[in-house]
């Protein structure tokens, strides 16, 4: 003879054996739009934990925030950057008639580019071949788009 644990007892069923079934997760509830402050911040942070050469402009084409990629792969100080219009960066080598038309355009009507490639003159370092995509992504508080 051997002893079987009958499982919990359910009230006029006897005894049953008790489910293995993981219990359902909590139903998802819609979540109130961050207040602009925090998406504001929020958008900063992503931007400045970025592995990828990242900035965050605004409809200005200035800087709100730069990866520290970004700034390493640029030799630029993060604290020369932030604030500054893009195309005043590194001595003006960002100043580019077709970059500064595509960005421009991009701000005013919202569209998205993908691998636009274009080569950064640096005097001093040599020249590099980007390949640059950029999206207009409000964010409300600082009305600022993300390029990368």
């Amino acid at each position: 003879m051997h002893a079987t644990h009958p499982g919990p007892r359910v009230p006029g069923n006897g005894f049953r054996t008790a489910s293995l079934r993981p219990p359902k997760p909590p139903a998802m509830t819609p979540r109130a739009p961050l207040p602009p402050a925090a998406a504001s911040s929020l958008g900063i942070a992503l931007v400045l934990s970025s592995p990828t050469p990242l900035l965050l402009l605004d409809r200005e084409l200035q800087v709100h925030a730069a990866s520290s990629s970004f700034c390493r792969a640029f030799s630029l100080a993060l604290a020369a950057t932030v604030g500054s219009s893009l195309f005043d960066l590194g001595g003006g080598e960002w100043d580019v008639p077709e970059l500064r038309l595509l960005l421009e355009t991009t701000a005013t009507e919202g569209t998205r580019v993908d691998a636009y490639e274009m080569d950064l003159v640096r005097p001093e370092q040599g020249n590099r071949n980007l390949v640059l995509s950029a999206m207009c992504s409000i964010c409300p508080r600082a009305n600022a788009a993300v390029w990368s």
